[in-house]
């Protein structure tokens, strides 16, 4: 069986560990739980997967970070676009495996 959405979502934010909370500062595994409900949430709204396209998913991510642990300056911001990217595609290609 496939992994749901917010699964997919939930295992990336953990593995990639944007913030180091679980590496770093040992917090537990469900560390991005409530970040990935929310990009989830953004995500499907109306919104088919096979509909999603890169670009909404990075606005989404970048969104939902810069609340959950921001306000990042611009610089800090321009860093965190190259991250959130890799983020997104990785959410893309894990709900289309």
């Amino acid at each position: 069986m496939s992994a749901s959405r917010a699964d997919v979502i939930r295992r990336v934010l953990r593995e990639e560990d944007v913030e180091g909370l679980i590496t770093l500062h040992g917090a537990p595994a469900n560390e991005y739980d409530d970040e990935a409900r929310h990009i989830a949430a953004a995500l499907f709204d109306g919104v088919d997967s096979s509909d999603l396209r890169l670009e909404r998913v990075v606005a989404i991510v970048t969104e939902v970070c810069n609340d959950a642990f921001g306000p990042f300056e611009a610089a800090e911001l321009t860093i965190r676009r190259r991250i959130y990217h890799r983020i997104a595609q990785m959410i893309l290609d894990g709900l289309h495996e």
